[in-house]
């Protein structure tokens, strides 16, 4: 598949010009303009952890939970609490909103100081259509001596084999797992992994302590 070139769009460091450009992709024009300024100001370019994004995350999180979770509940009246919940935790999921922040290509319009933030990007600047990172495996494999892959799904449809797996990595601080789609390939389903792990790392913040 035809992967999307990130690098085609310029990052934009006047923060007005990155008001004004999220505003469009929006289709929205905010009426407290410093608002949209702090969610797109890194702590590293912030003269206080008030003024980035940060404070505006824990209200986000919240604020989007609840409106998911409103949603689901009024869409399917029949559903018990437990899959309820898990509908929320999927259309809420780091990997879900990392996606689609770069699909958008989100991050092009958050001002920083820190360098290191877009050498480290560049892991994510060729993404499929389906929405994953082109070459996954590789570039997880390049911090990670060790990932662990497994198949936790093997499905028929239509006479063909459809595989589900998901990867493992041993950090100091915790062990991770991650999910992927399913997949005609095993190569392809590991690949779907790899990927919604370097999504949710970079989400996650842990993104930043690991690739060191």
């Amino acid at each position: 598949m035809e992967a999307m070139d990130m690098d085609e769009v310029e990052e934009i460091s006047d923060i007005e010009a990155s008001v004004g450009a999220v505003e469009n992709l929006l289709g929205y024009c905010f009426k407290q303009k410093k608002l949209l300024e702090e969610a797109l100001t890194h702590s590293s370019c912030a003269d206080s952890p008030s003024a980035s994004y940060q404070r505006l995350e824990f209200v986000g999180v919240a604020a989007l939970g609840l409106a998911v979770a409103n949603f689901v509940y009024l869409y399917y009246p029949g559903l018990d609490p437990g899959k309820l919940s898990l509908l929320r935790s999927a259309n809420t999921s780091t990997e879900k909103l990392a996606r689609v922040a770069v699909r958008h290509r989100l991050y092009k319009y958050v001002r920083h100081n820190a360098a290191v933030l877009d050498e480290r990007d560049t892991i994510f600047d060729h993404i499929n259509m389906d929405g994953e990172i082109e070459e996954a495996k590789q570039k997880l494999h390049e911090p990670h001596s060790n990932p662990n892959y497994k198949i936790i799904k093997e499905a028929c449809v239509a006479n063909q084999k459809r595989f589900t797996c998901s990867v493992e990595i041993d950090l100091s601080m915790a062990s991770l797992l991650m999910e992927g789609k399913e997949k005609p390939r095993v190569r392809e389903a590991e690949s779907s992994a790899a990927s919604a792990m370097l999504f949710g790392l970079k989400n996650s913040r842990l993104y930043m302590i690991i690739m060191s």
